[in-house]
């Protein structure tokens, strides 16, 4: 198997990213498309979280600022730390220096502009908008935004094949989306 993550195809990068990915690639022992996948999952999850699969950090995963870092080798407290310090690196240089890669199609109320969190497994989908206090859940069409009014939101994950649940971490613990408050859906402009 190899060490390449799959990727869709996306525009090159600005020669700035360019360099960025190939110093980290250098400075942290990873190939350059694990890191250039790893810039995509940071800059969908707005520099704030990223989702990802790439085996050469040791499959799924999901990072967080502020601290949170899960990689599929459990264990592993080397590997943590070092998608850690990339992830932060690729956040603040997204914050002066922003990447683009293909954008991902809005399909949330068009009220709601810049999510910090977008994800999406099997029949649902969804995408969190802390600014707004709102998260927007797509399941099989169906699209319902939810009051995250008091939640910090941290961390997404969604059941295996067969589940459409979604599960809602906190700084104080799980939040089920059942407890959650529905918001109006806003008015199409």
């Amino acid at each position: 198997m190899s060490d390449r993550p799959v990727m869709r195809a996306t525009p090159a990068p600005a020669a700035s990213a360019t360099r960025l990915i190939a110093l980290l690639s250098r400075q942290h022992g990873v190939p350059e498309p694990a890191v250039q996948a790893l810039a995509d999952a940071v800059h969908r999850g707005g520099g704030h979280m990223a989702q990802f699969d790439i085996p050469a950090l040791g499959g799924r995963g999901q990072w967080m600022s502020g601290g949170l870092t899960m990689v599929g080798d459990l264990f592993n407290a080397e590997l943590k730390h070092k998608v850690n310090r990339i992830c932060q690196a690729l956040a603040e240089a997204g914050a002066h220096d922003p990447y683009h890669p293909d954008h991902e199609i809005a399909w949330w109320p068009a009220t709601y502009s810049h999510p910090a969190a977008v994800g999406g497994q099997n029949r649902l989908r969804y995408a969190y908008f802390p600014q707004d206090h709102a998260l927007v859940v797509d399941n099989l069409g169906e699209v319902v935004v939810y009051d995250t009014t008091g939640q910090d939101l941290r961390g997404f994950s969604q059941a295996q094949p067969g589940d459409a649940g979604l599960s809602l971490h906190g700084l104080l613990g799980g939040v089920t989306l059942d407890r959650l408050p529905r918001k109006r859906l806003p008015d199409p402009e």
